[in-house]
């Protein structure tokens, strides 16, 4: 699994930018509650459905990434942390000791699994925490195998509250015979004098196509699998669409 401590201080800076939430509120409305959240990390979804008055429940495995929810939920009036529950554990084997009307694994924390044994377990878990009529919700990248490979992107430029201007990068080579991506991400925080600090992390992602992930739903017990191609649950195109999000529910 990937260690995010080290950009864990900037993560919901730099990805404030990813447009899933409407989606989540959209899934919470029509499922109900409570929501559980599968690799929480900061809380940046579960908490804006706290906001709203949803009961939520988050697992994550990182510490440095609860620990910045934890600091999060401190300043959240009482009321609202009563419905809010986090738990350190592993994706592939945790216990919330309750049941969800809806299960969300989102921006594609499913990918950190590398293997089939990996994946039916995390989806084991989520079966077994969403009741009967539940829905699990997974949110991953569409492969894209002719994506031109090592170049260096520019994906967001932040200022913090403090004034530090926070730069991301990262760069990627994919493995078509293995699935898998091995990616660099950096982060560059430069202060008010101009002095610059890189925090670096080196992780692999392990993809799927939609095919794949529909029997590993499958196999877990899940039925009714829907797919969408993005975040306003447009149809899904294996050509086209830039996310693959997975729809299934435990009969």
């Amino acid at each position: 699994m990937t260690d995010y401590g080290k950009i864990a201080p900037y993560y919901d800076l730099v990805y404030e930018d990813v447009h899933d939430i409407a989606m989540y509120k959209r899934l919470a409305r029509e499922f109900g509650e409570p929501i559980l959240e599968i690799a929480c990390g900061t809380g940046r979804v579960m908490l804006e459905l706290a906001k709203l008055g949803y009961e939520v429940g988050g697992v994550d495995n990182n510490n440095d990434m609860l620990d910045i929810l934890r600091k999060k939920l401190e300043k959240m009036p009482a009321d609202m942390k009563h419905h809010i529950k986090i738990k350190q554990a592993d994706m592939r084997n945790f216990n919330m000791e309750r049941r969800y009307r809806l299960a969300i694994i989102p921006f594609t924390s499913f990918f950190h699994l590398s293997s089939t044994k990996d994946r039916e377990s995390c989806l084991r878990a989520a079966f077994e925490h969403v009741i009967n009529g539940g829905r699990v919700a997974v949110d991953v990248f569409n492969p894209d195998e002719n994506r031109e490979q090592g170049i260096v992107r520019h994906e967001a430029t932040k200022t913090d509250k403090n004034g530090m201007v926070i730069s991301k990068f990262s760069t990627s080579r994919m493995n078509k015979t293995a699935k898998a991506i091995n990616c660099y991400h950096f982060i560059d925080i430069t202060d008010k004098t101009g002095n610059m600090d890189r925090a670096t992390i080196n992780f692999k992602l392990h993809y799927l196509f939609s095919k794949d992930l529909k029997k590993l739903l499958e196999d877990t017990g899940f039925k009714d699998i829907k797919f969408y191609g993005n975040y306003d649950l447009s149809p899904f195109d294996e050509r086209k669409s830039p996310r693959i999000i997975a729809i299934a529910t435990k009969e």
